[in-house]
């Protein structure tokens, strides 16, 4: 069964003026019951080739490729597209056979660094080798190697992010790799958020088949496609509006009775911590609110019962005097932290010095009025200060990517270096 539950930090709200309450949404997938059980594959290896990935890169790319091509079963799929300002689909879409892997070798064994870097059409190519055989039951990842900026073709962030999302739509999953010091971390991040998919981070040629492994690890144990967390969020007690706020990536739409946020696949025994902001409307004093929180997927295989959050209006002394639950905040703060990090590291990057400085010190000011005697609420208070220190100077670029990487994948529940968060033994074997 997969795990759902909610809490809130605070569970009264002023009456007179409303106000904001967050709350976690705890989500524990459940196990794959073995390897046999798992969905076939049907993937595409989109490899950067243009000048810059001389030195080795781009063979430490081809051979990370081709140890993960070998992982494969014979009744999965893969395609190779390699790509600077022109691609090659240098093996099409096929089953994963022993020959067809000896061939993808033999193929990609000419392959040498050259041109620019027309990221889109290569990796869109990739896409459309995954979309001529993509079956109602696969789960389909086009995974993106890169070591530099999208410098032809299509380059605009914004396009490429909606190409991203179409695609998670049609339920090919994207995910990205950043190679070296001079790519765009943040291009690479947006289309890997609105793709459904991870951005990883190989800062050394030792990293690419680790990270490799790390990505098709999750990518073999996926046991919810597309899962989408419903919150059913009834009117106020005046008819006002309640709003809702995801912290974090996950885009989130607004419909009849409600909203839906989308938050991709989830693998064996992954344990997601979702942040959510809740915007309360005034309301008479006792008047309450419950909000309802359900779980759906692409293939109806949810089993997760629906669980609620209240709140009651009350008086502005009942408000102030009551509990909070401290292990609510600190994830609270956490989140706020991470996204604080990663906006100010773009800051630092465009050399907005003070812009870095005033978004850590905010959070760092916000925890300082809810933190009391909390050792580890007043522990991340103080990192911000630190932090906002080091962000509102000069970083260079290595700084920048780790701690960009660090953040945005803490911010999105995953490992530092952005696989899913395993909880082991929560969830029941998958039948």
């Amino acid at each position: 069964m997969t795990g759902l539950s909610v809490r809130s930090e605070r569970a009264l709200v002023r009456a007179k003026s409303g106000g904001h309450r967050h709350l976690v949404v705890s989500i524990d997938a459940p196990k794959l019951a073995n390897v046999a059980a798992r969905r076939s594959m049907n993937l595409a290896f989109v490899l950067d080739r243009s000048g810059s990935m001389s030195r080795g890169k781009l063979d430490h790319a081809k051979g990370a490729a081709l140890e993960g091509i070998g992982r494969l079963r014979p009744d999965d799929r893969f395609a190779v597209v390699v790509y600077d300002e022109q691609f090659t689909v240098t093996t099409p879409s096929t089953l994963a056979t022993e020959a067809a892997r000896r061939q993808a070798g033999v193929a990609l064994s000419d392959v040498q660094p050259r041109g620019s870097t027309d990221l889109c059409s290569g990796w869109l190519t990739g896409c459309r080798q995954i979309a001529e055989h993509l079956g109602d039951q696969q789960v389909a990842r086009a995974l993106l190697f890169t070591d530099g900026q999208a410098n032809h073709g299509e380059t605009d962030l914004n396009a490429l992010a909606v190409h991203a999302s179409a695609l998670r739509e049609r339920g090919i999953v994207t995910s990205t790799f950043g190679i070296g010091l001079d790519f765009d971390e943040h291009l690479l991040r947006r289309i890997a958020d609105a793709g459904g998919g991870n951005a990883r981070f190989i800062e050394s040629n030792g990293d690419f088949a680790r990270l490799l492994r790390e990505e098709l690890s999750d990518t073999l144990d996926v046991v919810h496609r597309g899962l989408v967390l419903h919150i059913h969020a009834p009117a106020g007690p005046l008819g006002e509006a309640i709003g809702v706020e995801v912290v974090g990536p996950w885009p989130v739409s607004k419909r009849e009775g409600g909203f839906d946020v989308a938050l991709g696949d989830l693998v064996s025994e992954e344990h997601l911590d979702l942040v959510v902001r809740i915007m309360l409307p005034p309301g008479a004093v006792g008047a309450t609110a419950e909000l309802g929180f359900s779980l759906s997927d692409r293939d109806g295989a949810v089993d997760s019962p629906t669980t609620s959050a209240q709140w009651a209006w009350a008086t502005s002394d009942a408000n102030e005097k009551q509990p909070r639950d401290v292990a609510v905040d600190r994830l609270v703060a956490a989140r706020h932290a991470d996204r604080a990090r990663e906006l100010a590291v773009l800051a630092n990057r465009h050399r907005d010095y003070g812009t870095a400085k005033r978004l850590l010190t905010r959070v760092a000011d916000r925890i300082d009025g809810y933190a009391g005697q909390d050792a580890v609420l007043r522990e991340l208070e103080a990192a911000l200060r630190r932090d906002a220190v080091k962000y509102g100077t000069v970083m260079d670029g290595r700084s920048q990517k780790e701690a960009y990487y660090t953040s945005t994948a803490s911010l999105r529940g995953r490992t530092a270096s952005g696989s899913a968060t395993r909880a082991p033994n929560r969830g029941e074997p998958v039948e």
